[in-house]
């Protein structure tokens, strides 16, 4: 499983699961921007952590667009495990921030 959250209009989170297998010790990214994930492509290669999550910030992005996420396990052989489902988040338009930051402080 992999989630997808907003950083800003041009950057995105990615949180996903550390695999069960023993021998992960990496994993590929790939991002697209069709909802069927026919156009995924790798953005990065990661090391795996010794962690429960691992994490990834993806930048550069269109803002006002959605991009489509998986994640796929390699263990140390280069064997690819299954990959995730397909997650997805669409970067906001506009200055998103400052309005939100602004009616936070008029709730108070």
């Amino acid at each position: 499983e992999i989630r997808v959250s907003v950083i800003d209009r041009h950057a995105l989170s990615l949180t996903f699961r550390s695999s069960r297998e023993k021998d992960v010790d990496r994993y590929e990214l790939l991002r697209g921007t069709r909802a069927d994930g026919s156009d995924l492509k790798t953005i990065a290669v990661v090391k795996a952590e010794p962690f429960y999550l691992q994490f990834h910030r993806d930048t550069g992005l269109e803002a006002d667009t959605t991009y489509c996420y998986s994640v796929f396990p390699i263990d140390s052989a280069g064997n690819k495990a299954g990959s995730s489902p397909l997650a997805s988040r669409k970067t906001p338009a506009g200055d998103w921030w400052l309005v939100r930051s602004y009616a936070d402080q008029c709730n108070r």
